[in-house]
């Protein structure tokens, strides 16, 4: 009785740690995307502007 008892209480330790471990790689790719996405925005945003720039000293020539 008591190692069935005991066996359980390692099976949802294993549980928890195997969770926690988990967790914890969802947030490291979470802000590995995060900062993908805000590197691609800074791009994108770069190439906007520069898009318009060249556009105004266009128009103004």
């Amino acid at each position: 009785m008591l190692g069935r008892l005991f066996a359980v209480a390692a099976l949802v330790a294993v549980l928890a740690l195997a969770l926690f471990v988990l967790r914890l790689v969802v947030s490291i790719a979470l802000l590995v995307v995060a900062a993908a996405a805000g590197l691609v925005a800074l791009a994108l945003g770069y190439l906007w502007l520069k898009g318009l720039r060249a556009d105004r000293d266009t128009a103004t020539r």
